[in-house]
């Protein structure tokens, strides 16, 4: 049963920057905040005291990056010192490469180049590493016909090369959000017929690689849609917004289906936001010496990135 145990209050927000149609992001390991949206990849102000920088992207790993080139970008990961994230010149579609884009952290200026080109791509979105740096790729399948979606791995020989892709798991809806833990892989899942409860599932990674029977430890009510996940000490934390707000952030930017929800490993909800949201997209948790604990970093699919003090009690799971 999913209990609210404590709604929190929230004792702080910060508007940081605008990225349009923010969807995901990533607080990389030196520190540095990147979003992805639907023109572009940005790195966002920690304060918010400057503008969110585009960074140079090229779909050819020969050609030059530049800020000229634009494409929606979805999920981000990060493997050692290299930044991963997947991305399409036209979203609206069905014809344009979708592509796995990659930041090395170490190289100044930044900037971003295509790896590898999605086979059989449908519709993507959220993107996970394992421990040695094999990429894991939600697709949500097909709406048109309607088909169930997937988890594509992409195996790696080296950090910056693709050696080839599969399908990981054959899932019963559609899955969105996707983080990993040692060999435990967590993904959000939305019901096939978008009419039922989104859920939160968990699935082995085994030691020959292949997946485990996936296990929901998570359910929503119904016309709710799960997005992201940060995984914390002790649980999870998940970005929900409701059906009908996913379709038009910017006329529902106030539904109260739009939370962040904290729940336990096993699926207990302990806290939920309480503070007037569009539908969030993307959640990490920040540690600040300042907050009595670590903040939440929230992408709004109205394009605000946005800092959130709450008094959870939070702590990096690692």
């Amino acid at each position: 049963m999913n209990t609210v145990m404590n709604k929190g209050t929230a004792i702080g927000k910060k508007v940081l920057g605008s990225v349009p149609d923010a969807e995901n992001l990533i607080v990389t390991s030196d520190h540095r905040w990147f979003v992805g949206g639907s023109d572009g990849f940005y790195q966002i102000d920690r304060d918010g005291l400057a503008p969110p920088q585009k960074i140079p992207i090229a779909f050819d790993a020969h050609a030059a990056p530049s800020i000229g080139n634009r494409a929606f970008f979805f999920g981000i990961t990060q493997f050692q010192n290299f930044i991963y994230s997947t991305c399409t010149p036209d979203i609206n579609s069905a014809a344009s490469p979708r592509y796995i884009m990659l930041m090395d952290l170490q190289q100044s200026p930044a900037t971003m180049v295509a790896i590898h080109q999605i086979t059989d791509p449908a519709i993507f979105d959220g993107l996970a590493s394992d421990a040695v740096g094999h990429l894991y790729l939600t697709n949500l399948g097909t709406f048109r016909p309607l088909r169930p979606g997937r988890i594509v791995k992409l195996n790696m020989t080296s950090p910056t090369t693709v050696a080839s892709q599969s399908t990981w798991l054959e899932a019963d809806g559609h899955p969105n959000g996707i983080k990993i833990d040692g060999d435990i892989l967590y993904f959000t899942q939305e019901p096939f017929r978008l009419l039922g409860r989104s859920t939160v599932e968990k699935v082995r990674i085994k030691s020959d690689g292949t997946a485990g029977v996936p296990e929901t430890i998570y359910t929503t009510g119904i016309a709710r849609l799960l997005d992201d996940i940060e995984l914390v000490e002790g649980g999870l934390v998940i970005t929900q917004g409701g059906l009908i707000d996913e379709f038009d952030p910017a006329t529902f930017h106030n539904s109260q289906f739009n939370k962040i929800i904290h729940i336990s490993e096993s699926g207990q909800e302990l806290h939920s936001s309480d503070l007037p949201l569009s539908p969030p997209s993307a959640v990490k948790l920040v540690p600040d010496s300042v907050s009595p604990s670590p903040d939440l970093i929230v992408t709004e699919r109205t394009g605000e990135v946005i800092r959130l003090s709450q008094g959870w009690g939070l702590r990096n799971r690692h």
